[in-house]
């Protein structure tokens, strides 16, 4: 809709490299793990991968998130990990309730933190350095007042310059 002109605007999370579009970077978010309060590795203030080897993760089925879940898999594997999947969800606040319930542990992005109970509790993983890029996206060379207004607003209130 955006590269047809049916929309000015778009919020993209892992917008595409095109020079056709403009961006302003609004935010990034790490991924990191989720684990039960109560989990032995919960008190860590950093977990590490030799760590995870042995634990139960609940994950978000690859084809809800393929991009970001594909690169979070490739660095995991990078990283010497292969994951034990032993439940797949279709939504991140399903794969939270089965991490609160102790089915196993998982990786999301730190800004679900907001949402989670005092049952669930993020780590950040030594070396696990994926990030989700959330970006304010339009096409090139769009000047409509409109749009150069809420593009600067945007920025002024991301604290960012347009590229």
């Amino acid at each position: 809709a955006l590269r047809f002109g049916k929309i000015d605007a778009a919020v993209m999370i892992e917008r595409p490299e095109d020079p056709a579009f403009a961006h302003v970077r609004l935010a990034d978010d790490p991924f990191c793990l989720a684990l039960p309060a109560d989990h032995p590795l919960a008190p860590l203030e950093e977990v590490p991968v030799a760590a995870l080897v042995e634990e139960r993760f609940v994950s978000v089925a690859v084809r809800t998130y393929w991009l970001p879940q594909t690169r979070l898999l490739a660095r995991c594997r990078a990283l010497g990990l292969a994951p034990r999947v032993v439940q797949e969800v279709g939504t991140d606040q399903l794969q939270m309730n089965l991490v609160a319930a102790g089915v196993g542990i998982g990786f999301v992005n730190a800004s679900i933190g907001s949402m989670l109970g005092p049952d669930v509790v993020l780590r950040p993983v030594a070396g696990l350095d994926v990030v989700l890029h959330l970006d304010l996206v339009w096409r090139q060379g769009a000047s409509s007042a409109a749009l150069t207004n809420f593009v600067g607003e945007i920025s002024r209130q991301a604290g960012v310059t347009p590229r």
